[in-house]
């Protein structure tokens, strides 16, 4: 039978192999459901996979909560709100969670999580945004550093920034820069318009990054932090330090 865990802490590190030294490539946030693949011999790992976005990764089993057959039938039913503003805290009896913009807060009612661990108390904001709100979610990460498999206002990288901010809006994007260039419908360079996706290559054409439109010709991507920058037919262009930091490849719509 297949079973399910749940994250319930702020960010959990989802590694490439079953060791504490091998490296990140995602991170759950809370409220994110993944199926279980398998364990490791010792017990120590378990192999999930996100329902999101079917990737795969090992996690610390201690730092999720295996859910019951009739907990996973409650959360696939309901539609969780997300947090929508920061900061947002869940309250644990005598601990605080800090919970990053975009985390879900599945079996939530009037202002509590009634889980199998407790009734915790939510403080913040949280509720639902669209297509429409593409640009303001984006600006929610402002200034957030880049961390390599990051997926929170606390590190996230490029394409991981722009997971969670379609999310929130209400479209679930794969993970990779790589597999985002593959969804959506192809918009020329002329054409492009905020809320759409740009993408950018190596030298042997490789798709490597990728950020969000705004108005004004403007781009916000995770690049040493979310940031704004300007967006040429040339690539991304760094006004502060004055030069072009990705090589343009193509734009895709998404909404």
């Amino acid at each position: 039978m297949e079973k399910y865990c749940l994250c319930l802490l702020s960010v959990v590190p989802v590694r490439k192999e079953n060791t504490d030294t091998s490296e990140i490539v995602t991170q759950l946030i809370f409220g994110d459901l993944v199926q279980i693949v398998q364990s490791s011999k010792d017990k120590k790992w378990l192999e999930i996979e996100s329902v999101d976005d079917q990737y795969r990764g090992w996690i610390d089993p201690k730092q999720v909560l295996e859910l019951t057959d009739l907990e996973h039938l409650n959360y696939i039913r309901e539609k969780a709100p997300i947090v929508i503003e920061k900061p947002a805290y869940l309250h644990r009896g005598n601990s605080i969670l800090m919970l990053s913009v975009g985390s879900r807060l599945p079996f939530f009612e009037k202002g509590y999580l009634n889980t199998s661990k407790g009734k915790w108390r939510f403080d913040g904001q949280a509720g639902f945004y669209d297509k429409t709100d593409v640009g303001r979610v984006a600006g929610l990460f402002l200034g957030v550093p880049y961390l390599w498999g990051g997926k929170s206002q606390f590190g996230i990288d490029c394409s991981g920034f722009v997971q969670l901010v379609m999310k929130m809006c209400g479209k679930q994007l794969l993970r990779d820069a790589s597999q985002q260039v593959k969804q959506g419908d192809s918009v020329d360079y002329e054409d492009i318009k905020s809320g759409d996706l740009v993408f950018f290559k190596n030298a042997t054409g490789k798709i490597i990054h990728v950020g969000i439109m705004l108005q004004q010709g403007n781009v916000i991507h995770a690049h040493g932090e979310v940031r704004v920058d300007v967006l040429h037919e040339k690539g991304i262009y760094n006004t502060e330090q004055q030069y072009y930091s990705h090589e343009y490849a193509c734009a895709r719509r998404i909404f």
